[in-house]
């Protein structure tokens, strides 16, 4: 993801993580992640974010780099909406403590 050659296909279903900080998890995080067209700004879709412990969880294969860390995460279906575009990440994380952090991963991946 966010090189040049990171493709995805329509029917695909891609699973994102967002690392959340290296606290205990908790309840309190929420979260989403926008999927934006790089070409126009526009929003294609905005998804919330589940947290690693939410029973979805359960089936996935969760990168090694990600597993050590509190995460949150959200399964998105590649579907005709975002043939033929690059694709940014933007994430927004609501922390317990009332601050947002918020990360953008540009070009994150094509779709033919």
């Amino acid at each position: 993801m966010g090189n040049p050659d990171s493709y995805l296909f329509e029917g695909d279903q891609a699973v994102f993580y967002v690392i959340v900080s290296d606290e205990p998890p908790s309840d309190a995080y929420t979260g989403s992640l926008n999927l934006v067209d790089e070409a126009t700004g526009n929003t294609i879709q905005t998804i919330h974010l589940l947290p690693m412990y939410a029973p979805e969880a359960a089936n996935l294969n969760v990168p090694r780099d990600v597993a050590p860390h509190p995460f949150m995460f959200a399964a998105v279906d590649i579907d005709s909406q975002y043939t033929g575009r690059t694709v940014a990440l933007q994430s927004t994380i609501q922390l317990p403590t009332g601050e947002v952090s918020t990360a953008t991963l540009p070009s994150a991946f094509i779709v033919q």
